[in-house]
């Protein structure tokens, strides 16, 4: 009997792990071929912003369980009116969820990325895929997570994020390096999307490391 407690014990704590654990932790680089970005950095600056240019500032983090994004001050990656940021600056402000890692690529939504003119000359702010959408000096890009080594890291999904395919409301936006082009050349045909609201698209996803580690001791036990 003792063996057994102790080999449901050990079931317990190795399934508690896996339940609570994170991706690794990864630089973001943006990834857009053929455009004005093409080898361009991410990186925040102090108004907490996540900015896009050519510059040797970067910036890292990692995904949580519940499928946000840790930045590596602490900070979580927030999303109002289609932008990321670490800082509210609109009402519609919130924490920006789920994000997965699949090939080598961060997703948020299941979807790519934004890069749209900050104003400043060669500079560009981090927006959702829905971000400016339909404007042609908007850059499509991608975001590589890249590990210490300088390698892609491993997919992530995390546990409580079952999918993600509803999440993607206005039509899919995928990257490509021609649309890429075409959007830094400012030759893009401005696509009409349509929009329900001009609220973020964010998923309300709760989870409770707690019940699940009850759940399954109920479960081993009886």
């Amino acid at each position: 009997m003792q063996l057994s407690t102790s080999c449901i014990f050990l079931v317990l704590i190795t399934l508690f792990r896996a339940v609570s654990a994170s991706s690794s932790n990864f630089t973001l680089k943006c990834y857009s071929p053929g455009t004005d970005l093409a080898g361009a950095n991410i990186y925040v600056t102090d108004d907490n912003k996540i900015y896009i240019a050519n510059s040797t500032l970067t910036a890292s983090g990692v995904v949580i369980a519940n499928g946000s994004l840790q930045m590596e001050d602490g900070k979580m990656m927030g999303i109002g009116k289609n932008f990321l940021s670490l800082q509210a600056d609109s009402a519609s402000f919130e924490i920006a969820y789920p994000f997965i890692i699949e090939n080598g690529v961060l997703k948020l939504y299941d979807e790519d990325f934004h890069a749209v003119p900050s104003g400043k000359d060669g500079v560009y702010v981090l927006g959702s895929v829905n971000a400016a959408a339909g404007r042609d000096d908007v850059i499509p890009i991608q975001i590589k997570a890249i590990g210490n080594d300088g390698n892609a890291v491993s997919d992530y999904k995390g546990s409580s994020v079952t999918s993600t395919s509803s999440y993607s409301v206005l039509g899919s936006q995928t990257f490509d390096e021609s649309s890429a082009s075409a959007a830094a050349l400012s030759t893009a045909t401005s696509t009409t999307l349509a929009k329900s609201s001009s609220k973020n698209i964010a998923p309300s996803m709760r989870f409770n490391e707690n019940n699940v580690f009850a759940a399954l001791l109920i479960a081993m036990i009886f």
